[in-house]
């Protein structure tokens, strides 16, 4: 199975109890419900499995030495299979060096046989076809386990011999400091990304006095200088002064009240 078709079997059994719809935390429920009845669901298997063996229909081997190895779902697919062969039959044709021709017919017990149909086999490049169109393979890509020769076996046999001893050879620490040395190479350090000031940021809300710092102070136009404006500059603000005190010099209260002093 490729990972794209992985990614489509996760979508579809999340979505069963998701949706685009739900809140971050009726999602994360959700999630952990369906992640516990797939557990659920694994466990149960695992216990029919060991368990609960399925009834051999034949005593063939192939189906015994099926039963050892396949699952309890797989095994009654296989057995649904082998008891279908028991309805055909096939007979040779044809045959030349490379290619051999056989005639495989369907027996229905109340309708007699079905129509026949032709099934190619060329020897050179191992392919097989039918003339149904249903099937087309190529036969050196189908690994059979129940057809295995003696030759394979053997190689195999050999090959688990070798990765037995390659673990004992782990277990006794010859391999260690190569399998660490390995590990820390290909170990990629994944850091939390940069956080994102976004549209609507939250912002603390800042006291009085720190409102009155951040203001920046006036600037006056007459001398330029900062802390003051126009109408507030002291030069300015004593010229008016003495010129009002001299022209009315009666009283210092009146120095900011002129009027018109009354004729004797």
């Amino acid at each position: 199975m490729s990972s794209s078709q992985r990614s489509e079997s996760g979508h579809s059994f999340l979505k069963k109890y998701v949706d685009k719809k739900n809140s971050l935390t009726d999602f994360i429920t959700r999630f952990n419900r369906a992640l516990a009845y797939q557990r659920h669901a694994e466990l149960v298997a695992n216990h029919i499995d060991i368990n609960k063996k399925p009834r051999v229909s034949s005593a063939s081997m192939m189906e015994n030495q099926m039963l050892q190895i396949y699952t309890k779902k797989i095994f009654l697919l296989f057995q649904k299979e082998i008891e279908q062969s028991h309805f055909y039959t096939y007979s040779k044709r044809t045959s030349s060096d490379d290619v051999k021709v056989y005639t495989v017919q369907r027996f229905e017990p109340g309708n007699s046989f079905d129509r026949q149909r032709q099934v190619t086999y060329c020897t050179s490049s191992d392919c097989i076809s039918c003339s149904c169109r249903v099937f087309d393979f190529d036969a050196s890509e189908l690994v059979d386990d129940a057809s295995l020769t003696d030759a394979r076996s053997t190689f195999l046999l050999g090959e688990f011999q070798s990765l037995c001893i390659r673990v004992k050879d782990i277990d006794n620490g010859s391999d260690i400091g190569m399998s660490r040395n390995k590990t820390r190479e290909e170990t990629q350090v994944v850091q939390d990304p940069n956080p994102v000031r976004a549209k609507g940021y939250g912002k603390r809300l800042k006291s009085g006095k720190e409102k009155t710092l951040s203001q920046s102070s006036r600037q006056c136009r007459a001398c330029g200088n900062n802390g003051h404006d126009k109408r507030t500059f002291p030069t300015l603000q004593n010229r008016l002064d003495n010129t009002l005190s001299l022209q009315y010099p009666h009283n210092a209260l009146d120095l900011h009240y002129p009027y018109d002093a009354p004729n004797p």
